[in-house]
C-alpha cells in the first residue's frame, strides 16, 4: 500500500505544473546502526515541492555502487532484484530495510529530482552488528551447599563493546560489572534470583539464575507453615479428646418429663468413680401427725434419687 501511495503521489505531482521552490532532502540520522537479522529504517523527509523522480542506491565497502530502487512517473517503484521482499518505500521517501546482513553495510544515498531537472541528495551511513546474546549463566560448583565459595558466570557473545551488570531479586548490585560474580562463604542472605544483564549501545540481553540450597527457606514462609501445622494439631487433639470423653464418660441428661423413662448410664468404677447421695422421703397426709415409730417410711413409699457429679 505504501508503494502504491508513493506512485500515486508521483503521478499527482507530475500533473501539478510549476514548481514553487527548490526540492529539499532532510536526513534525520546520518549514522545508523542496524542489528543482524532485524530491520532498520533509513529515514528522510522532503518538502512539498513536486518531484519527478526519486532513487536510492548504496555504496558498499568494496566501493561498488548498487541501485536499490527508482520511482518515476509510475504507480510503483522499480526495485532491484537483490532487494525484492526486503525494501519498502514509505510515503515520506524513507526506506525500510529488512533481514539485515553484514553485506548491507555501506553509504546509502537518496536522490530526488524536481520538474526543472534540479537534484538534491542525502546520505546515510549504515553499519550492521550482531546483537548481544547471553549464551549461558551457570554456578560453580554445580550443586553448592551452605558455606561454599560460589561463583556465577555469565557468558556473552556478539555486540560491540558490551557491558555487564548484575541484579539480585530485580535490584541492581553496585560495582558488579564483571562476567563472574563471586559469593564467598554461601549464607542464607545470598539465596535469591540473580540476573545477568548484557548490553551495548544498540542491543541487550539478560538471563536469570535462581540460587537455592538447603537452608535457603524463607523464614516468613517457614513461620506460616509452622503456625499452620500447629493449628492442625490442635484441631486433631480437640477431636480426639471429645471422642475419648464420649466413649469413656457417662453423660447426664436434663430432668426428664413426667412419665418419661430414662436410662441412667453409669461409668465403670474402674474408670471414673461416681458419688451417690440417697434420700428417703416419707409421703403422709398433712392432717396426721407422725408418731416416733413412723419416722421410718415403709419400703414401698420410699424413693431413692441419684445424682451424678
Amino acid at each position: 500500500m505504501a508503494l502504491l501511495g508513493w506512485g500515486c503521489i508521483i503521478c499527482v505531482l507530475a500533473a501539478a505544473g510549476t514548481i514553487a521552490e527548490a526540492v529539499q532532502v532532510m536526513v534525520e540520522s546520518p549514522m545508523v546502526n542496524g542489528i543482524l537479522g532485524r530491520s532498520v529504517l533509513l529515514s528522510t523527509s522532503l518538502n512539498s515541492t513536486p518531484l519527478k523522480s526519486m532513487k536510492w542506491s548504496v555504496k558498499k565497502e568494496d566501493s561498488q555502487t548498487v541501485r536499490i530502487l527508482k520511482a518515476e512517473n509510475k504507480t510503483q517503484p522499480e526495485i532491484t532484484p537483490m532487494f525484492l521482499q526486503r525494501v519498502e518505500l514509505l510515503k515520506n521517501g524513507s526506506i525500510l530495510l529488512r533481514n539485515l546482513t553484514f553485506s548491507d553495510q555501506g553509504v546509502y544515498t537518496v536522490t530526488v529530482t524536481d520538474w526543472d531537472g534540479r537534484e538534491e541528495t542525502g546520505t546515510i551511513t549504515l553499519t550492521v552488528s550482531a546483537a548481544v546474546v547471553i549464551d549461558s549463566l551457570s554456578a560453580s560448583p554445580d550443586s553448592p551447599s551452605m558455606g561454599d565459595n560460589v561463583t556465577l558466570s555469565c557468558r556473552v557473545s556478539g555486540g560491540t563493546q558490551h557491558s555487564i551488570s548484575w541484579l539480585k531479586d530485580r535490584a541492581m548490585l553496585p560495582n558488579k560489572t564483571l562476567a563472574h560474580l563471586a559469593l564467598p562463604t554461601l549464607a542464607p542472605l545470598h539465596c535469591g534470583l540473580y540476573t545477568c544483564l548484557a548490553q551495548d549501545p544498540f542491543s541487550s540481553d539478560q538471563a536469570d539464575y535462581r540460587l537455592t540450597v538447603p537452608g535457603c527457606e524463607n523464614p516468613f514462609s517457614a513461620s506460616i507453615a509452622l503456625v499452620g501445622c500447629g493449628v492442625v494439631l490442635v484441631v486433631i487433639a480437640a477431636l480426639g479428646i471429645r471422642r475419648w470423653c464420649k466413649n469413656h464418660l457417662g453423660t447426664c441428661s436434663e430432668n426428664p418429663r413426667e412419665g418419661e423413662q430414662v436410662d441412667v448410664v453409669q461409668a465403670s468404677r474402674s474408670h471414673m468413680p461416681v458419688d451417690l447421695e440417697y434420700a428417703e422421703l416419707d409421703f403422709q397426709n398433712r392432717a396426721e401427725q407422725p408418731t416416733p415409730q413412723q419416722h421410718t417410711a415403709p419400703e414401698d413409699l420410699s424413693v431413692i434419687y441419684s445424682q451424678c457429679r
